[in-house]
């Protein structure tokens, strides 16, 4: 495996890295609702609790 030479600085690449832990948060949280809404579409309303 060949590395190659960055010349991006570590603030670059410490910011790149933010950038896409919180990209990532974003999609987690927004494959949870997603996941939720799909649940509560799929079942029966009497499993549901409080219906």
């Amino acid at each position: 495996m060949r590395m190659e030479i960055s010349n991006r600085t570590p603030e670059q690449i410490a910011s790149e890295l933010n950038f896409i832990k919180e990209q990532s948060g974003k999609c987690c949280i927004g494959a949870t609702f997603d996941f939720n809404s799909m649940c509560t579409v799929l079942m029966p309303k009497a499993v549901l609790p409080g219906t």
